[in-house]
Formats: structure tokens, C-alpha cells, sequence
């Protein structure tokens, strides 16, 4: 379900998302579950500023295969959380869990319109705060789960939009996790 202006480089409008996923994992018995919500908002604060928001939540249950712990989604997956497409600074699948939550928080100045080879173009800063926890079941397991709370990246990048739908982006985060 989605209402937002570009498919590319949303400057308004929202995005949501739900999917169901399931399989046998190898060499298990049993098969497991997922499910996976999704929503993004566009907001413009200025006429060449964007205030873009995810929220993701997805879960697991049934017998979970150990490297699924570390995915969301279902008809795309992506690793998580850690990484460039969850919480950029965290590295990459260093959370396992049954149960997570995602918010990424972005400020986006476009800094430069311009043609570059017949098409219009743009060029602009992003600047983010992206969070996120896992759980290994709910309610939570103290022992399982450890007493970190949820883990905090922040940082900032540039960006290139070429045409309709090129999108080039060099995001760098920082966590307290290094």
C-alpha cells in the first residue's frame, strides 16, 4: 500500500508493507514462521529538505534455522539488524534474534539541482539516526537477550539522483558497539 511521489527518491508520502514467510530449514524437522510490517514516511520540512522515517517489525517463530535470526523481510530479504540496510555502524548481522524492531531516521537536503547528460539530476546530503533491538523470544529472556536495551547509530552521507530512477548512496555510521 503506498502514496508517496516517486518510487526512487520519495520527497512525500508514505509506504507501507506486511509479508508472511515460512520454510524447512535444512537438515530440521520442523518448519518455521515470520512476518514482517514495514512503514516509511516522506515529510518535506523545506522545499529542497526531506524528513524521511522507516519502522520495521518482524518476527519469527516455529523452529528458526540460527541464520534466519539475523533476516527480515519476506519476498526480499535482508540481513539484519546491522548494516547498510538497517542500522548503519553496527556491523553486519551482529544481532540474532526471534523478535526485532527498526527505526531509521533520516534528514535529507538536496544541496544541488543540475543536468548531467540530458537528465535531470541531484545531488545532497543525508544525515541519520538509525535504532534497533532484537529479542530471542517475547516476553524477553534477560539471559538471552542481555540488559543493552536497543542499539544507537548515527551518522551521514551524500547522495546522486539521476533520471527517474538512479539513486547513488554513500552513507557512514557510527555505533557505540565500534
Amino acid at each position: 500500500c503506498r502514496r508517496r511521489d516517486t518510487e526512487t527518491s520519495p520527497g512525500r508520502g508514505w509506504l507501507l508493507g506486511g509479508s508472511v514467510r515460512g520454510g524447512v530449514g535444512v537438515g530440521r524437522a520442523g518448519g518455521f514462521w515470520g512476518f514482517n510490517l514495514t512503514g516509511r514516511g516522506f515529510v518535506p520540512v523545506t522545499a529542497r529538505t526531506v524528513f524521511a522515517t522507516r519502522l520495521l517489525l518482524d518476527s519469527l517463530g516455529g523452529d528458526v534455522p540460527f541464520y534466519e535470526m539475523a533476516r527480515h523481510g519476506g519476498l526480499v530479504q535482508e540481513n539484519s539488524p546491522g548494516g547498510g540496510r538497517s542500522i548503519r555502524g553496527l556491523n553486519l548481522m551482529r544481532l540474532h534474534g526471534r523478535h526485532k524492531a527498526l527505526l531509521n531516521v533520516e534528514l535529507r537536503p538536496e544541496l544541488q539541482h543540475f543536468t548531467l547528460a540530458d537528465q535531470s539530476s541531484r545531488v545532497g546530503l543525508t544525515f541519520f539516526v538509525d535504532t534497533g533491538r532484537v529479542w530471542a523470544s517475547l516476553p524477553a529472556e534477560p539471559l538471552l537477550d542481555g540488559d543493552m536495551g536497543f542499539h544507537t547509530a548515527a551518522g551521514a552521507g551524500v547522495w546522486l539522483h539521476w533520471g527517474d530512477s538512479f539513486l547513488l548512496r554513500f552513507d557512514v555510521g557510527r555505533s557505540a558497539d565500534g
